[in-house]
């Protein structure tokens, strides 16, 4: 007894002599071929647009380095920072209560 690819199932085709490529294959035998698919969902498109915004600006890649280094000295949350994003917290959320009525 024989045993290869333990776990694997192996298929063989056979292409007719003369069916070349896909268009050929159908044409001839009516037989459709498998094509690989990819579909992308809206979410991951948009991380792709943002990754490829981020690679090509280099003045935002310093942006996000200045950042991360005031975060990790502790001198980048503010009083005044605070301030600002609450209060634009709170005009976004009054603007989405006011828009669902």
């Amino acid at each position: 007894m024989k045993i290869s690819g333990v776990g694997i199932s192996q298929t063989q085709w056979t292409i007719p002599k003369g069916m070349v490529d896909n268009q050929t294959a159908n044409q001839s035998s009516g037989l459709k071929i498998p094509q690989d698919q990819l579909d992308l969902s809206p979410v991951a498109r948009m991380m792709a647009e943002l990754d490829s915004i981020s690679a090509n600006d280099p003045s935002r890649n310093e942006l996000i380095s200045r950042i991360r280094s005031e975060i990790e000295q502790g001198v980048y949350d503010t009083d005044e920072k605070l301030e600002m994003a609450l209060t634009k917290f709170l005009q976004d959320l009054q603007s989405d209560t006011d828009s669902s009525r």
